[in-house]
């Protein structure tokens, strides 16, 4: 949460989706009293659920993703709203990662994305082309288009949803480092 509040673009909202969690969460939601930021609380029902209902609640005409344990970097929100703003026939725009252990330590390691041929990477199986969920940025049109994450999936949800968004739409990517995604040693 911290690190999307201290973007550089500030014209955004925070929809945190508790996919019932039994921590703290809830009161760690409270105790930013940021009005950007919504609370919703869902039963358990995985990861592609919970994005999906922060997509639906969201209001703005890009929607953005960020897992719980991932990072955005400062410029990461200005640098890919731009992005799409400069090429209007583009759907998403990712970004490449830096990998950052379970305390946030860089372990050197870096998720770069395809620029060309998206789909094909993506179809081919080519190394990693859309670093993550956390890496992109899309509109909220094209969103809602796909039908989202299929729930169906319990792994690779990511995957199909990039499939379906290339199959239909330009992707771009923002060749810099704008999120950390964080690998746990498990």
């Amino acid at each position: 949460v911290q690190s999307v509040l201290t973007q550089s673009y500030t014209d955004f909202e925070i929809i945190i989706c508790d996919d019932g969690s039994t921590d703290n969460t809830a009161n760690i939601v409270k105790s930013f009293s940021d009005p950007r930021i919504k609370y919703k609380l869902q039963k358990n029902s995985g990861v592609s659920t919970a994005r999906n209902n922060g997509a639906e609640l969201a209001s703005g005409k890009y929607i953005a993703f960020l897992d719980a344990d991932d990072l955005f970097h400062p410029n990461n929100l200005a640098n890919k709203v731009a992005s799409l703003d400069q090429q209007p026939s583009a759907a998403l725009v990712f970004a490449d990662c830096k990998v950052i252990d379970a305390k946030g330590n860089d372990t050197g390691e870096k998720l770069l994305g395809k620029d060309e041929n998206v789909l094909e990477n993506l179809l081919l199986w080519n190394g990693t082309v859309i670093p993550g969920p956390s890496s992109i940025l899309m509109t909220r049109e094209a969103f809602e288009k796909s039908g989202g994450f299929d729930p169906a999936f319990s792994t690779a949800a990511d995957q199909n949803f990039f499939f379906r968004i290339a199959h239909k739409h330009k992707c771009i990517r923002v060749p810099e480092e704008l999120t950390s995604y964080r690998k746990h040693d498990s």
